[in-house]
């Protein structure tokens, strides 16, 4: 607005007016002041001025009283309610319009203790005094006495549960936390997620401390370390960078890469280590592993216990398969079963049996008691005591046997040993073509039970301290010498119990009835009387 006064403004407008009329009826005075018009053409001027600023005035005026000062026209009023309510006390929106809270929207009741963020919703009706608090921008609380402490965090259900971590959330449950950045907890009762993009999705007093850890459930477990995991059981840990407990009660894998299955107080402690189960197992060297069973122990790299009891596994690529208190020790040694045998050297193997040992490079023990394989290569195959020192060397079987020289052997027996070279620890010897066995000449030979020459009659309950030489027919011997130290030759022939110390000699069909008979040979002869004879053949 102009300094000047309207009222004076608007007298001198009239007043030049009047002016200029009688200066217009006067054209003949020619010698009319200049000064005079110049004045007039400023009071002309202020005029067409002053009616300018009156309009404005006005106008602004009349938008002042329609609440519409300095508004551009798309910010107007509006004119109409968006919403239609009826008898009932319900009000529904229009459906053809958006709704804008900048601030946020709280439905139920207004906790007062809050500082509310920007954005935020929280549905808060189960008093009339709020318990949820959506502190962060942007943050969303549902349920009672829930908290989203930091932006972009959600609460959406439960019970006293806290949304600490940036764009973290809280499905449910009862006094969970979620405290690292983009964490989350699904439900369950008091666990906590500490570390940024790990997760529990249920159970009891839960911790997943480790970036990007997660526990599925179960009871106080614990994934400590990055990548870690849990996926239920009670008090396990997975404190191993990429460790997993599957269940269990009391496991712990803290070596990179871990596992363990189940079972309970079982440890896998070294890189790629595994459980697969059982009680107070351990694998603690790299690659190890314990498949189950009691107290068994995988202690160097690749080393294996399967099950049982007791067992250990101490050398590299070592394993112990089942059994009580075996050890392989060795690289690359091996305890198939048995109790308390002990697998030494590398490469060396047992069997099984009880006590046995395989301390010799490539060794074996197939099984037995307290045998032992001492030297490079060097086998027992069973029996008891037995046992074999030289390089090569092997016992088959028996009692108290010692096999010392190298690639010697023994059978069987009791108190063998053979000291020599390629010695077998028997009278015989194969010829060179392998189809002859010869005796020692030095050495006698007893046959207690008997000796069958040729076929055995299967037919026959045969004496003691017998001989009988028999070709036999179709595979089978046919004499039959049941009388004890009774000596039957030929076919057919037959000394029965009461002929005991007869002989037949010969032929055929031949029967001695009564001890102490001989018959020569012959068809079809007999022996009725004690010392009766048959001398003649015809």
């Amino acid at each position: 607005m102009r300094s000047v006064s309207i009222t004076y403004l608007i007298a001198a407008v009239s007043s030049a007016a009047a002016a200029y009329s009688v200066w217009s009826h006067r054209e003949a005075d020619a010698r009319l002041d200049t000064k005079f018009e110049a004045k007039f053409e400023t009071l002309r001027l202020a005029n067409i001025g002053l009616r300018a600023d009156l309009e404005a005035l006005t106008t602004r005026s009349s938008r002042f009283l329609r609440r519409e000062w300095d508004a551009p026209p798309s910010e107007a009023a509006p004119t109409d309610c968006p919403f239609t309510c009826d008898d009932d006390n319900w009000c529904t929106a229009d459906d053809t319009k958006y709704f804008l809270f900048g601030k946020g929207i709280v439905v139920g009741a207004r906790n007062e203790d809050c500082e509310y963020g920007n954005g935020i919703l929280s549905v808060d009706g189960v008093s009339s005094k709020g318990s949820n608090c959506p502190e962060g921008d942007g943050s969303v609380t549902l349920g009672t006495g829930n908290t989203a402490k930091t932006s972009a965090t959600a609460v959406t259900g439960g019970i006293n549960n806290v949304a600490k971590g940036y764009a973290s959330s809280v499905s449910g449950g009862i006094g969970n936390v979620a405290s690292g950045g983009y964490s989350s907890v699904s439900g369950g009762s008091k666990n906590n997620v500490v570390a940024p993009y790990s997760s529990i999705s249920g159970g009891y007093k839960n911790a997943a401390s480790g970036r990007y850890s997660s526990i599925s459930g179960g009871m106080e477990n614990k994934a400590s370390s990055d990548q870690s995991s849990v996926s239920g059981g009670n008090l396990n840990e997975a404190s191993g960078s990429r460790s997993w407990v599957g269940g269990g009660t009391n496991n712990a894998a803290s070596g990179r890469f871990s596992s363990i299955s189940g079972g309970m107080e079982n440890k896998a402690s070294s890189a790629s280590s595994s459980v697969s189960g059982g009680n107070l197992n351990e694998a603690s060297s790299g690659r190890s592993w314990v498949g189950g069973g009691y107290g068994n122990r995988a202690r160097a790299f690749c080393a294996s216990v399967s099950g049982g009891q007791s067992n250990t596994a101490l050398g590299a690529g070592a394993a112990v398969s089942g059994g009580d208190g075996n050890t392989a020790k060795g690289q690359g040694s091996s305890v198939s079963g048995g109790t308390d045998n002990n697998a030494l050297a590398d490469f060396s193997w047992i069997g099984g049996g009880q006590e046995n040992k395989a301390s010799g490079p490539t060794s074996s023990v197939s099984g037995g008691r307290l045998n032992e394989a001492s030297s490079n290569t060097s086998s027992v195959s069973g029996g008891h005591s037995n046992s074999a020192t030289g390089i090569y060397s092997s016992i088959l079987g028996g009692h108290k046997n010692t096999a010392n020289g190298q690639s010697s052997s023994v059978g069987g027996g009791t108190n063998s040993v053979v000291d020599d070279q390629y010695a077998t620890g028997t009278p015989f010897s194969l010829s060179e073509d392998g189809k002859w066995w010869s005796a020692e000449e030095t050495s006698h030979f007893v046959f207690p039970g008997g000796l069958v020459v040729g076929k055995r009659n299967p037919d026959c309950e045969y004496g003691s301290a017998t001989l009988s030489v028999d070709a036999g027919q179709k595979g089978a011997g046919t004499n039959c010498p049941m009388g004890a130290g009774s000596v039957t030759f030929g076919t057919f022939n037959n000394v029965p119990r009461l002929g005991s110390f007869s002989t037949i000699l010969g032929g055929t069909k031949n029967r001695i009835a009564k001890k102490g008979g001989a018959i020569l040979g012959g068809k079809w002869k007999t022996v009725q009387q004690d010392y009766g004879t048959v001398p003649e053949i015809v």
